[in-house]
């Protein structure tokens, strides 16, 4: 069984974490001042860590499912993140998302490993 923690604040190459994120409309509802972009469905997302780029981490997505909430009417159609594709997201956006880390089937390895790397998020 996969055993799944809190995220910390670091990162690894290997490391495959979990999150869940809001997918929102393409265009606000409502009129004037009172229009607002809405919710529309939370997208459940479990990826690798390949690497980082500037202040993004890369991630290969390996599943994600679209859970719609909210909003029953939506004129856009909903896709989730593509199986093998890479997406880049700042630390913090995930941080913000519930981020979890599935645990090594041995953690002193991921800790020697992150002793040796400079893959930590930059603390806010």
């Amino acid at each position: 069984m996969t055993e799944w923690i809190p995220a910390a604040e670091d990162f690894i190459e290997a490391d495959v974490i979990r999150w869940i994120e809001p997918v929102w409309s393409d265009k606000k509802r409502g009129k004037g001042k009172n229009a607002k972009y809405v919710m529309l469905a939370k997208q459940s997302v479990v990826g690798q860590i390949k690497g980082r780029e500037d202040d993004y981490v890369l991630i290969e997505v390996i599943s994600a499912e679209i859970a719609p909430e909210g909003e029953n009417k939506t004129y856009q159609t909903l896709h989730p993140y593509a199986p093998g594709s890479v997406i880049r997201k700042k630390p913090a956006s995930l941080n913000k998302n519930c981020l979890e880390r599935r645990l090594w089937s041995d953690e002193t390895v991921r800790d020697a490993v992150l002793a040796e790397t400079v893959y930590k998020t930059p603390k806010n």
